[in-house]
């Protein structure tokens, strides 16, 4: 059977204020218990994370503002986020290897001839044969 109002109310009635007291106590330690439990979990989950991306060399300023005050319900929630980071760290490294190539002027010494031969090294032999042959170092017959 369900207690009624009245009963609820008289029994909070008969109880001493000692024990109130102690209630009260009881419900504030839980809520303390409660919120050291979440902040441990919440920094295993960190340092679980953080050996993972070490394990993958990927850098802590990378990673690091993504997993402060984050918390996961389950490890496969957590593998999930880990697998998602190194997923982002491979798109990252991309775009800055495209970046920086783009930024690379490309090479003057480039075209050839139609034998093959680039106009620079066509121009340092044609300069060192005519100062002289044996300028190129080769054994000398």
């Amino acid at each position: 059977m369900k207690p009624s109002k009245k009963s609820s109310k008289k029994n909070d009635a008969e109880v001493p204020e000692w024990a109130k007291g102690l209630i009260e106590s009881n419900k504030q330690m839980a809520e303390q218990l409660a919120s050291y439990k979440a902040q441990n979990t919440a920094k295993t989950q960190a340092e679980r994370i953080s050996g993972i991306m070490k394990e993958k060399n990927i850098p802590a300023s990378f990673y690091k503002h993504a997993i402060s005050g984050r918390t996961f319900k389950d490890d496969a929630e957590l593998e999930a986020f880990a697998g998602g980071l190194e997923e982002s760290w491979g798109e990252h490294q991309q775009e800055l290897s495209n970046q920086g190539l783009s930024n690379v002027p490309p090479p003057v010494l480039g075209g050839t001839n139609k034998d093959g031969v680039s106009s620079a090294v066509a121009g340092f032999v044609a300069s060192k044969t005519a100062e002289k042959a044996s300028d190129f170092g080769g054994k000398k017959l």
